[in-house]
This record gives structure tokens, sequence and C-alpha cells, in this order.
């Protein structure tokens, strides 16, 4: 059954299609944008998608239990711009 997410909060977990192959995967709520728009991160990938509140779904509890497959790193001595929402990852430097 699925189920509408229309209330979001930012790092709520839900599902929610890739628009590139219209399969279904996880994601994170990262920024609540006007006009019922929200920027999420698909937790399995890292990349960061704007998309209506309407095409969010409720996750079952079975799929909250995995953690994230993404894994974020950097190249030493390379300079650059950090990722908006890098917070969430501690550990990442």
């Amino acid at each position: 059954m699925e189920t509408s997410v229309m209330a979001s909060i930012v790092g709520m977990l839900c599902a929610t299609k890739y628009a590139h192959d219209g399969l279904w995967y996880r994601a994170e709520v990262v920024e609540i944008r006007g006009g019922c728009q929200v920027s999420i991160r698909y937790v399995d990938y890292g990349n960061i998608e704007l998309m209506s509140v309407w095409k969010l779904k409720k996750l079952l509890d079975i799929f909250l239990m995995l953690p994230a497959q993404v894994n974020y790193s950097y190249l030493f001595y390379v300079v650059g711009k950090l990722p908006k929402h890098h917070s969430r990852y501690p550990n990442v430097l």
C-alpha cells in the first residue's frame, strides 16, 4: 500500500522514484522549499534532487533498519567545496 507523505521535515526518510529510471529508492529530506517542494538525497547513492512532496512515500520500517550505503570520500590535497548537507556525516572531513 502506497502512502503519500504530505508533511515533510528535514531528516525524514522516505521512498521516491528516481526521475531517470522510474525505480523506487530510499531518500532523506535535506531541505524544505516553498510551493510543496523539497530537496531530497538518495541515501544509498548520494545524489540530490528537487521534487514535490506528493512524490514522496512512507518507507516501511524494514527498510529503515539498513544504514545508508553511500560512502562519501575526498581526495587528499584536492581543494574543493564541501557538500552543502555534509553535517549529517561527522566522520567526513
